[in-house]
């Protein structure tokens, strides 16, 4: 599976994560983790962004008031919106910065996939108030720091695990790099985006066992956009939820990778979405099977009682 064979490397050297484990949890006090502290915390807070709500990304201050915001989400407005003065200007927030490093850091040496799913929330939380520079960013972070989960399994649970992790970072890298296409142009980095985002799946699905033929697709191009590999999964077995959530994943991505190339490469666009709908009648008659097995051991159970 991608991403899953870093979890078992031998001898007495233990990973980042394992190593402080057993370490002690400061109270995080934006609730998440080990550390989680009841209650929530309101927008301007504990170095949040007071438009978003999430902590804050390229935090400024707002001119005069001195109210936090993300850089991105500060270049919306004209009136505050924690006091409702005249913004007049912003003024870079070191102290806030250094905030959010520090606790992004301290979650990162309690667990890699806790802090994947906090800056997940993160990315949302710009996404929902357009700070889509922010957004892509959160998202490729959360990508980045679900890599490492994959690698160590530091969630305990083994194989299962560790797909969802890679599962989970297909899907962070896929959408940043679909927010990046419709904010900018299509360019090379979005197109490796999404390319190492299907390798990823392709792996944890075991289409192929030759990846290198997959990279040969690279060298047939048409107007610089590589032609992706053909899916070569035919079914799946109903009750093989990990594969079945990594086609799903691999079906969205088609989707998204087609929406960004519907202009630029009709053509490309329209294999992208026929491969979407491939994965997706595939984990549909996947679905049918597990529902009708589920109703067979039902009625069988029923009977024995009888």
């Amino acid at each position: 599976g991608g991403g899953g064979g870093g979890g078992g490397g031998g001898g007495g050297e233990k990973t980042m994560v394992q190593a402080e484990s057993s370490a002690p949890v400061a109270e995080c006090p934006l609730g998440f983790g080990r550390g989680a502290r009841s209650g929530g915390v309101r927008r301007g807070e504990q170095g949040t962004c007071g438009l978003c709500g999430a902590l804050s990304c390229a935090p400024v201050r707002t001119v005069p008031c001195g109210c936090p915001y993300c850089g991105g989400c500060a270049r919306q407005l004209r009136d505050c919106v924690l006091c409702g003065r005249d913004i007049e200007g912003t003024e870079h927030d070191a102290r806030a910065d250094a905030m959010t490093r520090a606790l992004l850091d301290a979650h990162a040496r309690s667990s890699a996939s806790v802090t994947a799913r906090m800056l997940l929330q993160f990315a949302l939380q710009h996404e929902s108030k357009n700070n889509v520079d922010a957004a892509v960013e959160r998202y490729k972070e959360a990508a980045r720091f679900y890599g490492m989960a994959s690698s160590n399994r530091d969630s305990g649970s083994g194989e299962e695990a560790s797909a969802e992790h890679s599962i989970a970072r297909a899907a962070a890298m896929s959408k940043a790099a679909l927010l990046s296409c419709m904010s900018h142009a299509y360019g090379q980095e979005s197109h490796n985006a999404f390319r190492t985002a299907e390798l990823e799946l392709l792996r944890l699905l075991c289409v192929t066992s030759d990846l290198d033929s997959i990279r040969a697709d690279e060298s047939r191009e048409e107007h610089g956009i590589a032609a992706p590999p053909a899916v070569l999964v035919q079914r799946i077995e109903p009750h093989d939820k990990s594969r079945r959530s990594a086609l799903e994943a691999l079906g969205v991505l088609y989707s998204q990778w087609g929406h960004t190339l519907w202009e630029k490469d009709p053509r490309a666009c329209a294999r992208l979405y026929a491969k979407s709908v491939r994965c997706r009648n595939v984990v549909f008659a996947a679905r049918r099977e597990a529902a009708a097995a589920a109703a067979v051991g039902a009625s069988r159970a029923v009977e024995s009682h009888d």
